[in-house]
């Protein structure tokens, strides 16, 4: 296009001058970006300009004024990349005004919004100590950013990952830790909804106690009344230490100020079990425990000596009992007041004996060599016996004078007793007597004194009264089997001995015999003899030595 100027000076002087003119559009510049960003990130402005390059464009995020150089595509005339930003909150850029290289100017338009969301920031803390085997919490505490936060955690070897709500839990849960050993946990990096990444450095450290163990120890035998040590051996964990243990079942406790060795002196009275049941420390952390120890007591033997008595010394002997309470092996050591005797064995013991004396046991010992009680005593009393004598006469005699007269030459006794053996039984101590008997016999005469000890003493003697001399011989028999004289023979009484001779007619001996309880049946030979008369010689010799004779006939009759 042209244009035709009027010039006028200010002398009043015009003059017409024409110009070429060329006319440049106005140069436009429209402003974007609109973005979400976290903070401390960079953010690009876009910028669409027309118009001559390079640009002049002045904009502003509402409290600071910037002026850049733009190419064409609306990056940076010197770097060539795009115009970048880093708010710290939330930004709106707009544009006041653009000039380019033909020094046309423009106002612009359009805004670029910048969401900035916060850097996400967690921090950890939940330090604290626990028992082996045992589990712990970790807090999170979110400060910063939209969850879900991804989470990394170290615990010093391995990274760990977590997917963490507002309120630094997992689904609604704490985190839960059970470390077997003391470990630091350390917070890495947190991502949260809007992708914003941050780095953390908070750490919690668990400390891991040791749980605490214990042994017990001191198995053993002892003597009732004898002391021994048990001993606990206690390690790691915390001094001071609660152990819990049972006696023979019975639960009980103890406190031990010290690890190691720690000793208790008992002295149970039966055999004891000591088991052991758990154990806590300062920590208290618990731990269970199943040594144990036990006490065999060989409880003491009680020994009780009774018996004894007055005995007579005859060879009477009494019994002495050594009565024990239990069957164990045991060495009883006794004395009678003279002498000292053991016994060894298993009770009851039995002393038999007639030795006088005072038995009293000096001492008890076991198998074990555990040392007994003992208690009581026995007397053995032996009293002296009454000697039985006495004499008698005559002797022998017959029932033509049955009187005997008897002599009592015992001593030491206070009693007497004469028993004469044909029931008669007389208790007096008169020292002659005169006793009759009644019928002839063989009489068994005893005599039973006793003293003031109780002690007895008896004789005896044998008495003889003969009977006086009868004899009958019958003049006849008869063989018959009838059992009525079917044999003959005397009948005689009084004698001490005796001979029988049978002759026939022509005075051949046909029987002999010198018992008087043979008679001659009648045969010779076993062969019946005849009917008639045969004769016979007797001798019997009574029992004062005098001989009877006899010579006769009878007849044999069938």
């Amino acid at each position: 296009n042209s244009a035709t100027l009027l010039l006028q000076t200010i002398n009043g002087c015009d003059s017409l001058v024409t110009l070429d003119l060329t006319l440049n559009p106005l140069p436009t510049a429209i402003i974007s970006g609109t973005n979400t960003i976290c903070i401390g990130e960079f953010s690009d402005l876009s910028f669409i300009l027309t118009g001559l390059a390079p640009f002049n464009v002045d904009y502003t995020d509402g409290t600071n004024n910037f002026t850049v150089s733009l190419d064409i595509n609306g990056n940076n005339v010197s770097s060539g990349l795009p115009i970048s930003h880093y708010p710290l909150i939330n930004t709106s850029y707009s544009i006041i005004s653009i000039t380019d290289a033909n020094g046309c100017s423009n106002t612009g338009s359009g805004i670029a919004d910048k969401i900035v969301n916060p850097l996400p920031n967690i921090t950890i803390n939940g330090s604290v100590g626990i028992c082996l085997g045992d589990s712990t919490d970790l807090a999170f505490s979110v400060w910063n950013g939209t969850a879900p936060f991804n989470v990394t955690l170290n615990d010093g070897t391995v990274d760990s990952y977590w997917l963490m709500d507002n309120n630094g839990t997992v689904n609604g849960l704490p985190v839960t830790v059970s470390p077997n050993n003391s470990t630091t946990y350390s917070l890495v990096e947190v991502t949260d909804a809007n992708g914003c990444w941050n780095e953390l450095n908070g750490n919690a450290t668990i400390i891991v106690h040791d749980l605490p163990t214990a042994l017990i120890s001191g198995t053993t035998t002892l003597c009732e009344d004898e002391f021994t040590p048990i001993t606990f051996t206690l390690q790691n964990g915390l001094p001071p230490y609660n152990v819990n243990y049972n006696i023979n079942g019975v639960a009980t406790s103890n406190s031990f100020s010290n690890s190691g060795i720690n000793t208790i002196m008992v002295n149970p009275s039966t055999t004891t079990v000591y088991s052991l049941v758990d154990i806590t420390d300062a920590n208290n952390c618990f731990n269970t425990a199943s040594d144990s120890a036990t006490i065999n007591v060989n409880e003491k033997v009680n020994v009780t000596i009774n018996g004894g008595g007055d005995i007579c010394n005859d060879g009477s002997q009494v019994t002495i009992d050594i009565i024990t309470n239990d069957s164990t092996f045991i060495n009883v050591t006794y004395t009678n007041g003279s002498d000292t005797m053991t016994l060894s064995g298993i009770g009851p013991f039995e002393i038999i004996t007639n030795q006088a004396g005072i038995y009293m046991i000096t001492d008890v010992v076991d198998i074990y060599g555990c040392i007994g009680t003992y208690s009581g005593n026995a007397t053995i009393t032996v009293n002296p016996l009454p000697l039985a004598e006495f004499s008698f006469f005559p002797q022998p005699t017959d029932l033509d004078n049955p009187h005997i007269n008897f002599t009592n030459a015992s001593f030491g006794h206070t009693t007497a007793i004469w028993d004469f053996g044909d029931g008669t039984i007389l208790n007096d101590t008169i020292s002659k007597l005169l006793h009759t008997y009644n019928d002839t016999g063989h009489y068994k005469v005893n005599l039973a004194i006793s003293n003031p000890f109780g002690c007895t003493d008896t004789i005896s003697y044998t008495i003889i009264i003969d009977p006086i001399f009868i004899i009958y011989i019958p003049d006849a028999f008869t063989p018959n089997g009838d059992n009525i004289n079917d044999a003959f023979g005397p009948s005689v009484y009084g004698i001490k001995e005796f001979e029988m001779k049978i002759y026939d007619r022509w005075g051949k001996i046909i029987y002999h015999t010198t018992e008087k309880d043979k008679p001659w049946d009648g045969t010779i030979n076993n062969n019946e003899t005849q009917a008639g008369v045969y004769t016979y010689s007797i001798v019997a010799t009574d029992l004062k030595e005098k001989p009877h004779k006899y010579v006769g006939a009878f007849i044999l009759i069938r």
